[in-house]
């Protein structure tokens, strides 16, 4: 018969929201020395080593601070498209303020790239990718405009 075993992960900072920091035990390690221990390693080895979670905790590659918030009272009586992407720009994105989804999906970003699963950061890289060709001229996407630059060289359309 196998022994239960529970496993249990004390962080040493316990962020308060994300707006400051908790020290598990200050009379051990004071916030002002993990905050030099922190800004000698930078966030990442810090996470890893002291947080037990090596992504820092505004993100790594991807920061959560990059992403506008919404509440349900602040969304348009209707929308110009909905986009969905199959398989950032810096503040350009909304992600509401709440929502059974949102969780796992931030913490896939600030994760990237060293998370287990990436399929969602994937979806919103594809959509970045089509989104900018959409600005910069292509309304219909990215097939849409290959298509067209191919008749364009064929001389079909100016």
């Amino acid at each position: 018969m196998r022994d239960a075993w529970h496993r249990s992960i004390y962080k040493l900072l316990v962020p308060e929201s994300c707006t400051g920091d908790e020290v598990l035990h200050p009379s051990r390690e004071p916030l002002d020395v993990l905050s030099k221990i922190r800004s000698t390693l930078g966030d990442y080895h810090f996470s890893g080593q002291y947080q037990h979670a090596p992504a820092p905790f505004g993100g790594g590659m991807v920061k959560i601070d990059w992403f506008r918030r919404y509440t349900e009272a602040e969304l348009p009586a209707s929308f110009e498209q909905v986009v969905q992407s199959w398989d950032i720009e810096n503040s350009l994105v909304y992600l509401p303020q709440s929502a059974p989804w949102l969780e796992d999906f931030t913490a896939e970003l600030a994760n990237f790239p060293n998370s287990k699963y990436d399929d969602q950061v994937d979806a919103l890289s594809q959509l970045l990718d089509w989104f900018k060709l959409r600005i910069n001229g292509c309304q219909d996407g990215v097939v849409e405009y290959y298509i067209r630059k191919a008749a364009e060289l064929r001389g079909e359309i100016d």
